[in-house]
C-alpha cells in the first residue's frame, strides 16, 4: 500500500522512479517469481511487475537516454514475461518488446560490451523458455545466444553462469 501511494505522485526524478519500480519488482519477486522461493502468488506478482513496468515507461519517454532505466524496463519484462507464461498467458509481445529494446541498447551504449551481451542472452533465454516456438526454434534462439556471449568466455562469473545456463537448455532440446 505504501508503494502504491508513492505510485500515485508524479516524479520528476528519473533515480526515484527506478527506486520505485525497483521496489515494486522485488515484491513481485516474493509474491511469485517462477523458479525461485515465491508465496504462489503469481497473479499478485504480475500486477506489481505491471507496476513497475509502467512506471519505466513512463520515466523512459522522459528521459531517453537514460540507460539504466531502459535496462531495467527489460529485466522487469523478462520477469513479467516468467510469470504471464506460468499462468498460460502468451507472452510473445513482451518478448518482442524485450528483444527490440535490449538490441537498441546495445547499438545505442556501447560502454559495457559484456554487460550489453549477458543482458541480451538473458532476454534470448527468456525467449527460448517462455516463447510460443517449436524445439528447433528454440535451439536456434540459444545457440544465437551463445554464440554472442562466447568473445567474453572466462572473462567474468557471469559470463560462466549464463554460459553453463545455456549449455544446459541446449542439451534439454536435443
Amino acid at each position: 500500500r505504501y508503494l502504491d501511494s508513492l505510485n500515485t505522485e508524479d516524479f520528476d526524478d528519473p533515480q526515484l522512479t527506478l527506486e520505485l519500480a525497483r521496489a515494486y519488482t522485488k515484491i513481485g519477486d516474493v509474491q511469485g517469481r517462477p523458479y525461485t522461493a515465491n508465496l504462489g502468488k503469481s497473479a499478485d506478482a504480475l500486477d506489481s511487475y505491471q507496476k513497475a513496468l509502467s512506471l519505466l515507461e513512463g520515466a523512459v519517454r522522459r528521459d531517453a537516454q537514460n540507460f539504466p532505466l531502459h535496462r531495467e524496463l527489460v529485466k522487469t519484462l523478462i520477469r513479467l514475461v516468467a510469470v504471464k507464461a506460468r499462468l498460460d498467458g502468451e507472452p510473445d509481445a513482451e518478448l518482442a518488446e524485450a528483444l527490440r529494446l535490449q538490441t537498441q541498447i546495445n547499438g545505442i551504449d556501447g560502454s559495457n560490451p559484456i554487460q550489453n551481451a549477458l543482458e541480451l542472452a538473458d532476454v534470448h533465454i527468456a525467449r527460448g523458455d517462455h516463447g510460443q516456438i517449436d524445439a528447433a526454434a528454440r535451439i536456434a534462439i540459444y545457440t544465437e545466444a551463445l554464440d554472442s556471449l562466447m568473445p567474453f568466455a572466462g572473462q567474468s562469473p557471469e559470463v560462466t553462469h549464463t554460459l553453463t545456463r545455456l549449455n544446459q537448455r541446449l542439451g534439454s532440446n536435443y
